[in-house]
């Protein structure tokens, strides 16, 4: 076995090794809750928001890949995946903007509540969810250019 054929093994397991740490350090900054809620009431009372943002995340990642695998789109060409990325990312966002209203509860705890099923902290969540609601319109391109 040469070195050529475990690089890959290498190179995801330091990427795993990174990550780790990556989470590590940013443990602090995640969110514990709210005041006068728990994390656990938040997750709870959230659960559906929480669910439908992250069925947005994956079909925005699924369904252009789908369409690359059934050769609908160009292989070379990211601005599908651009648009379905950037719409899964929107339409998440969305989802934890409006779907607790409906139901006479808070965004504000959405958003917290999501960042806390994520283990992620806000800044972080939010900034990496707003860049990819950014590609939509760059991957709309495909469909108007």
């Amino acid at each position: 076995m040469d070195f050529s054929t475990i690089r890959p093994i290498l190179g995801g397991l330091a990427g795993a090794a990174v990550a780790v740490l990556i989470v590590r350090a940013w443990k602090p900054w995640v969110p514990t809750g709210m005041p006068g809620k728990s994390p656990d009431a938040l997750l709870r009372d959230y659960r559906a928001a929480i669910r439908t943002a992250n069925l947005c995340l994956l079909a925005g990642l699924l369904v252009p890949l789908a369409l690359y695998g059934v050769g609908a789109v160009a292989h070379p060409d990211w601005r599908p995946l651009a648009a379905g990325v950037g719409t899964g990312c929107l339409a998440a966002l969305l989802a934890l903007a409006l779907l607790p209203r409906l139901r006479g509860g808070s965004a504000r705890e959405a958003f917290v509540a999501f960042a806390i099923s994520q283990g992620a902290p806000l800044f972080f969540l939010y900034g990496v969810l707003g860049i990819g609601a950014l590609l939509l319109p760059l991957g709309v391109t495909h469909f108007i250019g």
